[in-house]
Formats: C-alpha cells, structure tokens, sequence
C-alpha cells in the first residue's frame, strides 16, 4: 500500500476565496448561495446561484496570461498556489514525480463556452481570439482538467493527477 501525504490545501469558493475564509464560513453556519450577480438573471425561473464573490488573482499569477484563461482556471491557480504555499514545498528538494494535484471543481469553464457561443453566433465558425483554444474547448473534458493541469508545469508537478467535478 502507497502511502499519500496531504502537505498543503487551497480552495476559492462561494464561502470564501481562500481555505481560512470558507472554513470560518462553513463553521459559522453561513450559506454561499446567493442571487445571481454577474449577468441578469431576471427572466430566469431560478435567480441563485454559489458564486465567487470578490475575487481577485493571485499577484504570482501573469495578468497577461490570465487573460487568456477561463474563469474557473484563474480560480484553481489561486488554490493551487495557497495550498503550494501550504505546503512549503521546496521543489528543487522534491522529486517532481512524486507531486501531484487532487482538484475538485463545480462546473468550471461555462465563462467560456457562452464567449465562444457568442463568436460563434456573431461570426461564424472558424473565427475565434483563438484557434487552438477553440479547439480544445469542443472536448467538455478539457474544460474541467484544464483547472487541473494547467498549474502542474508551472509549478514543477509531474506525478499524479486525480480532479474530480460534481
């Protein structure tokens, strides 16, 4: 039997935009639904949702580079970097091959699917800020590990990888 070490956690969620924030939340009792705020929900049957409230990037995240990242992947950077932070990793010390990532998300990537509808849409098929971006969006898989995978290489993460979504 192989042994797991949990050394480092992070989350960004509706209850709070770090471990710390959500787990006061979760102990205080404190509910993450709320009415819908980042578009008119109005004329919808249903108006809540659990959004991330007041969310802002982590400062060792590239802005450039954020911008051409989905919602929910600047999300999993934030948690990935709090629970490395956690974790006091030395990855110069560590064999690569025996990091890895367990990431868990709602539904991630639908900031990008309802961009890519409306270039779709407005200028047909082929036309995109991003061709191989595009692309890759078709597979609904992608939109989920993308959270995942994204921050291995950055940060040095080679061995396994286990994400799961609800």
């Amino acid at each position: 039997m192989r042994r797991v070490v949990i050394t480092g956690l992070g989350a960004v969620t509706p209850l709070g935009n770090d471990l710390p924030a959500t787990w006061r939340a979760l102990l205080a009792g404190k509910s993450g639904i709320g009415l819908i705020s980042r578009f008119d929900a109005g004329a919808l049957p249903i108006r809540i949702a659990g959004e991330v409230k007041s969310f802002t990037l982590d400062p060792a995240v590239d802005p450039r580079e954020a911008r051409r990242m989905s919602l929910n992947v600047r999300y999993a950077l934030n948690a990935v970097l709090e629970a490395t932070r956690a974790a006091e990793l030395d990855m110069e010390k560590e064999d690569p091959e025996q990091v890895g990532v367990i990431f868990g998300t709602g539904s991630g990537g639908l900031d990008l699917i309802f961009e890519q509808h409306d270039v779709l849409r407005e200028k047909g098929p082929r036309r995109g800020a991003d061709a191989d971006r595009q692309h890759d969006r078709r597979c609904g898989q992608r939109l989920y590990r993308d959270s995942a995978e994204r921050p291995r290489p950055e940060y040095g993460y080679c061995g396994g990888l286990l994400d799961w979504r609800t």
